[in-house]
C-alpha cells in the first residue's frame, strides 16, 4: 500500500516542470525535482527479478549522479537482501529507519463543518508559496523554502490527484503546519506533516492528520499511508496508523563516482 502510493507520487512529482523522471518496467522508479535536498529526490527499487537489482541500481545512480543530484533509496522489507551492499559499494550509507504505516479510514474521520476553521486547502500560487515556506522551516531547515521547492509547491497544488493542507494561526497569519495527501495508487498517501518550530506542542500536528484523512474518506478512499519518522510515528498511532514494516533509508551525497569508475 505504502510503496504503490509512493510510487504514484515519485511519477506525479517527475512530471513537474524542473523535475527529471526515470521509470523502468523491470521494477525502478525515480525523481528528482532539481533540488540540494537528498530527501526531495527518491529512488525506489522494486526489481521483478531479483538476479536484476545491480543493474537497476547502476541505472539509478547514472541518473541521479550525472547531474550531481543527492538521492535517497528507502528500503522496503522486500527489497532483495543485496541491495543494500549494492549501494553501499557505490557510495551510499545508512541515514535513518523510517516506518511503512497505514490507517483505516471511516465516517468519523470526515472534516466537521468549522472543524478546521483556521485551515485552508492550498491551490493558488501564493498560497502555495507560503505552504513551501511553512513545510520547509517545519523541517527544520532555518531558512525559507528554496525557489525548486516553491515551484514544487505551485505546480503539484494544480494537481487533480494532490491536495496542499495548511493550518494558519490567527494572530500572526503565517501558515503554522503543513500537510499533502496524494490520492493515487489505490490508496490516500499523506506527505509533508509538519509544524514551524515556534508553533510545535500545540495539537497542530493532530488537526492536519484529521484534515488529511477527511479528504481521503471525502475522496472514497477506505485506506490511508505514509512513511514515518520516528520523530513522527507517536502522532500517527494517536491518530490511528499500525506500522506495516520499517524502511532503512540509504542516502547518497550526489558524488561523482561510484568507487569503480567515473559515472559522467
Amino acid at each position: 500500500m505504502v510503496i504503490s502510493n509512493l510510487r504514484a507520487f515519485i511519477g506525479i512529482s517527475g512530471s513537474l516542470g524542473g523535475s527529471r523522471a526515470l521509470a523502468h518496467p523491470e521494477g525502478l522508479c525515480a525523481c528528482d525535482c532539481g533540488l540540494g535536498s537528498a530527501y526531495e529526490n527518491y529512488a525506489l527499487l522494486e526489481p521483478r527479478d531479483t538476479g536484476d537489482t545491480e543493474r537497476l541500481v547502476a541505472m539509478g545512480f547514472d541518473f541521479f549522479v550525472s547531474a550531481g543530484s543527492p538521492h535517497i533509496w528507502p528500503l522496503f522489507p522486500n527489497t532483495p537482501p543485496h541491495a543494500r551492499a549494492l549501494l553501499e559499494g557505490r557510495g551510499a550509507r545508512r541515514d535513518d529507519t523510517f516506518y511503512g504505516m497505514t490507517a483505516r479510514l471511516t465516517l468519523e474521520h470526515k472534516a466537521e463543518p468549522g472543524g478546521t476553521a483556521d485551515g485552508v486547502w492550498v491551490s493558488d500560487p501564493q498560497g502555495a508559496g507560503e505552504w513551501a515556506d511553512a513545510a520547509w522551516y517545519g523541517f527544520d531547515s532555518g531558512e525559507p523554502a528554496p525557489e525548486g521547492f516553491v515551484r514544487f509547491a505551485r505546480e503539484i497544488a494544480l494537481r487533480d490527484e494532490v491536495s496542499l493542507f495548511g493550518l494558519r494561526d490567527p494572530e500572526s497569519g503565517l501558515i503554522a503546519a503543513t500537510g499533502l495527501l496524494c490520492a493515487a495508487g489505490g490508496t490516500a498517501g499523506i506527505y509533508y506533516v509538519s509544524s514551524r518550530p515556534e508553533f510545535r506542542r500545540k495539537g497542530l500536528g493532530t488537526v492536519v492528520m484529521r484534515a488529511l484523512m477527511g479528504r481521503g474518506c471525502e475522496l472514497g478512499h477506505e485506506n490511508a499511508c505514509l512513511l514515518a519518522t520516528p520523530a513522527g510515528r507517536p502522532l500517527y498511532r494517536r491518530c490511528g496508523f499500525e506500522e506495516s514494516g520499517a524502511v532503512e533509508i540509504m542516502i547518497h551525497d550526489g558524488a561523482a563516482t561510484d568507487g569503480k569508475r567515473p559515472i559522467r
